[in-house]
């Protein structure tokens, strides 16, 4: 049995299909997706809202375990009466809902009844922040493309200051964002913004979904001096435009993080160079044991990229993509394990990018890890005859030691 439905632009004479589909799959686990571009057409429109009525209404009886819903243009949606108190099999949505009306009561409706995973694409949703109920949340993705909305640093920080159950974290956002509340500015102890928020976050949970949930704005103004501490977090993954991500890795704290995935996107030549300064930071501060990590920037310098992969706080991983500009000796030699320099020791899998070295010094790091190491990838420049015979030793000794050599 099928265990997903996908409706592209629906029209009248979809809708017996659909319900023989689902009438089929009753006791199948379902996804259900729903697109609907943009149209004038008046008999379509109305398909789409019975056909979307359909769809949240089947979770009563069904087992629909996750809801797509894209949709674009005028569009009547009622959610409420479709929802009972609890939705025990429904576990994750992804709203992705642009038009002229208020689609804030789509996203009430979702999280008000305890849906665990949301993926939303705002626009405007971080302006209405106190009838969201953030803390419900175990996975959330942020994919604010643009800044023409006029979200800034403060929209964000407010929206994640409630977020103390998130497990998975995806943000793209254009950078930077005007940050009304820089924290490194603050007049606040650290103890004092750490109880600020803590007491924002038990009287969140306290107040009724049917409430009007009102900030205090002395308590909002500490809690948001200092880092947001996101207790749970473990899997972060952070897409900046324009330019790196360090503002934004600046004002969060995740103790029990270990993936960490940043990519820089859109720089031009007036940007300031990247630095690894927000991550160490984040690291630092954190003082998580971080396993994962993947770093894309093609303009990253050199220098920073040792400076990170020095740092004790990288010691811990198992899994490390460099995706940055060609490297050379000064990367690849910290990342030659000896017993005096025992960087990364239980690392297993390892990507870089072009790398322009002498013969010996990548095949030298290959051995000094194939007793770990079970995976390495990277790209080469220009193959010349020095080249070719470190290629040759390489396979030779990812052959001996059982490792997973892809060369580009």
């Amino acid at each position: 049995m099928w265990s997903s439905l996908a409706v592209y632009k629906p029209r009248r004479d979809h809708i017996p299909t659909i319900f023989s589909w689902l009438e089929c799959a009753r006791q199948s686990p379902l996804s259900l997706y729903l697109h609907a571009p943009a149209g004038d057409n008046f008999e379509d429109q109305r398909a789409i809202a019975y056909i979307l009525g359909f769809f949240l209404d089947s979770q009563r009886e069904r087992q629909i375990k996750h809801i797509t819903l894209k949709l674009a243009g005028e569009f009547p949606i009622s959610v409420s009466p479709f929802f009972g108190s609890s939705t025990p099999r429904l576990k994750s949505v992804e709203l992705d809902l642009h038009g002229p009306q208020d689609t804030m009561h789509v996203w009430r409706a979702f999280c008000n009844v305890g849906i665990p995973q949301v993926w939303w694409r705002p626009s405007g949703v971080l302006h209405t922040l106190p009838s969201m109920p953030w803390e419900a949340l175990t996975r959330l993705r942020l994919p604010i493309a643009t800044n023409e909305a006029g979200v800034s640093m403060t929209d964000l920080m407010k929206a994640l200051l409630y977020c103390d159950r998130l497990v998975d974290l995806e943000i793209a956002m254009k950078m930077p964002l005007v940050d009304t509340f820089p924290s490194s500015n603050s007049p606040y102890t650290t103890e004092q913004y750490a109880g600020a928020l803590l007491c924002l976050r038990e009287y969140r949970k306290r107040t009724l979904p049917s409430e009007e949930y009102v900030m205090d704005s002395a308590s909002l103004e500490m809690a948001l001096s200092g880092p947001i501490d996101l207790p749970r977090l473990r899997h972060f993954k952070v897409q900046a435009h324009g330019r790196d991500s360090t503002p934004l890795l600046n004002r969060l704290s995740a103790r029990n993080l270990t993936s960490l995935r940043i990519a820089h996107f859109n720089k031009d030549e007036s940007t300031s160079p990247s630095t690894m300064d927000g991550i160490i930071s984040l690291l630092e501060r954190s003082q998580a044991q971080l396993t994962s990590l993947s770093i894309f920037d093609s303009k990253m310098p050199k220098s920073e990229t040792v400076k990170l992969i020095s740092c004790p706080q990288v010691v811990g991983l198992r899994s490390l993509e460099l995706l940055i500009g060609p490297v050379g000796h000064s990367v690849l030699h910290p990342l030659t394990f000896t017993r005096k320099k025992r960087c990364m020791p239980g690392l297993r899998k390892l990507v870089l990018p072009g790398c322009i070295v002498k013969q010996g010094f990548l095949s030298g790091m290959l051995k000094s890890r194939r007793t770990t190491l079970q995976e390495l990838t990277f790209t080469t420049a220009r193959v010349t005859k020095e080249l070719y015979q470190e290629l040759s030793d390489m396979r030779r000794i990812a052959a001996e030691s059982r490792v997973l050599l892809t060369i580009d």
